[in-house]
């Protein structure tokens, strides 16, 4: 479909253009499907306002909401050289949840009318989807000031109206919080498995703070840029959401970083429903973390790696030497192929790393046999590697990680 998004505008702040979206109905005809996707989606919960800020309209028209004729309820009509600019309540809405426009314009007898609805040229953006990665139609052209957006419905109907009768109306939309919310403090920003400070392209990544997110407890947003009114820019670029957590007072996000980075210092930006914060973090090409659990009945933290046979390596399930382990780590880089942001390792592992990683056993170091995304994985790294017959034995073995001259933390591994 046609339609881009050309220029960020700052925060909450978005313009979409509704060009020529065009649906002809007669009076009684059956009501067209309901949109599809990407008309305007609410990126937080609150009070929808609608304001008719400039343009003209035929002298019979309506513009309103709704997805079909039995739907449409009109909130600007008969305008024809102006339109009324009292801002009026279109409602409560939450979180994610779609607002869908329309037109009508009876003329010559028939009804015309049309709707955002996915399948119209040029109709509509999906507000939340920054990059315009879905494809969808309409153009983000200036910024409009905090939480507000603009729709420019233009010329609907066209086809069969004259030029005297043609809508070429601005509606500002502005969406008032439901609550009044505090910013979000954000206090640290690192690797999701070391929480080294520091970001690296396509790692995963922990953010810390104080008012994130509306989450208590734990949430999975599965890769989503946004969640619950939630959302995250590295650069400006939408992050992959992969939890939200807040328990016991205690908040993090965990997200993507952007694998198209390559700048020194980014700005990392954190929206909680139209509250934001940011802090700027230093961007390096790697910066890896090994990812480490700690068994039961000990307090020691062990690299996440698994034996040949699928099971995971502990103080009570030692690999053996000469054995071929798999460990798994973030912030090794960029790989060949390249892989981009929100994409998952392929299935067979063909991803490689750049740069030379050696693990750190034997105080000489152990070249990797594979190092590249997880398969099936984003954002996760896996290195695969043999223990040397002579490396030392025990359930506590230090370990570490290199990758061109950059070394992870400190952890433990257990031989036999």
């Amino acid at each position: 479909m046609g339609g881009k998004i050309i220029q960020p505008t700052g925060p909450n702040t978005w313009v979409m253009h509704l060009n020529d979206a065009a649906l002809r109905l007669s009076p009684g005809t059956s009501s067209p499907p309901p949109p599809t996707g990407g008309v305007f989606v609410a990126p937080y919960a609150g009070t929808l306002y609608l304001t008719c800020i400039g343009g003209n309209a035929g002298t019979t028209s309506q513009f309103g909401l709704g997805s079909s004729p039995s739907s449409f309820v009109p909130y600007v009509s008969q305008a024809p050289q102006s339109c009324p600019t009292s801002e009026v309540s279109a409602g409560n809405v939450i979180a994610g949840e779609v607002v869908p426009f329309g037109i009508e314009t009876p003329w010559a007898g028939q009804t015309y009318w049309a709707f955002s609805t996915s399948t119209d040229q040029g109709s509509v953006v999906a507000f939340t989807d920054m990059t315009n990665t879905l494809g969808l139609g309409g153009n983000i052209i200036q910024p409009t000031g905090s939480s507000t957006w603009v729709l420019h419905l233009n010329d609907a109907a066209h086809y069969t109206l004259s030029n005297a009768e043609a809508n070429n109306i601005l509606i500002q939309l502005r969406l008032q919080p439901s609550t009044t919310l505090q910013s979000p403090t954000i206090t640290g920003i690192g690797n999701a498995a070391s929480y080294q400070p520091g970001l690296s392209p396509g790692m995963l990544a922990t953010l810390f703070g104080q008012n994130l997110s509306s989450v208590t407890g734990v949430a999975s947003p599965g890769g989503a840029t946004s969640y619950q009114g939630v959302s995250i820019t590295v650069g400006g670029r939408p992050a992959p959401l992969f939890s939200v957590v807040n328990v016991n007072g205690a908040e993090q996000i965990n997200f993507q970083v952007p694998s198209e980075l390559s700048a020194p210092t980014v700005v990392v930006q954190l929206n909680n429903n139209g509250a934001v914060g940011s802090m700027s973090v230093p961007l390096t090409v790697v910066l890896p973390g090994i990812f480490q659990f700690v068994p039961v009945g000990n307090n020691i933290p062990y690299a996440a790696m698994v034996k040949p046979d699928s099971s995971i390596m502990g103080p009570s399930n030692p690999a053996v030497r000469g054995s071929t382990v798999a460990m798994f780590l973030t912030g090794l880089g960029s790989t060949t192929p390249f892989i981009g942001t929100g994409q998952p390792g392929p299935i067979p592992p063909a991803t490689t790393v750049y740069q030379l990683i050696i693990t750190g056993l034997n105080n000489t170091g152990v070249p990797a046999l594979f190092s590249g995304i997880a398969p099936s994985f984003v954002g996760l790294d896996q290195v695969n590697f043999t223990i040397p017959a002579d490396a030392p034995v025990g359930k506590a073995i230090g370990f570490s990680v290199s990758i061109d001259g950059v070394s992870s933390q400190s952890s433990t591994i257990a031989i036999q």
